[in-house]
């Protein structure tokens, strides 16, 4: 994905895009982070609404993880014996473009239309 540089934060390795100085997390890994027993992909969803629809639909592989969720992030399991890296593929994608800088979205946007 352009403009992605990786950078720990408070201890977990994360992904950003936008740049050095206004770039934005769009990922996180959190290997038994605050205390957590998983082992998770952190990522952007649209809000507590479709944070909740993704723990009803499959509280195995997602849950609320601590101090992120209340800023719309979404953990999803990596140790659970049942990985689908298309499924996290997707997500990582979803999540970048949700923080990504328009100058950035805008032609994959023109790009999608056709």
């Amino acid at each position: 994905m352009p403009e992605t540089d990786a950078r720990p934060s408070h201890g977990a390795p994360g992904w950003r895009v936008g740049g050095e100085k206004t770039g934005k997390y769009f990922a996180y890994v959190s290997v038994h982070h605050h205390g957590e027993e998983a082992i998770a992909l952190l990522v952007k969803t649209s809000g507590a609404d479709e944070q909740a629809a993704l723990v009803d639909q499959d509280p195995e592989l997602y849950y609320l993880p601590k101090f992120y969720a209340p800023s719309g992030w979404i953990a999803i399991r990596l140790d659970i014996g049942r990985t689908d890296w298309e499924h996290i593929a997707g997500w990582l994608a979803r999540s970048w473009r949700s923080v990504a800088p328009k100058r950035l979205t805008k032609m994959m946007d023109i790009a999608a239309e056709f």
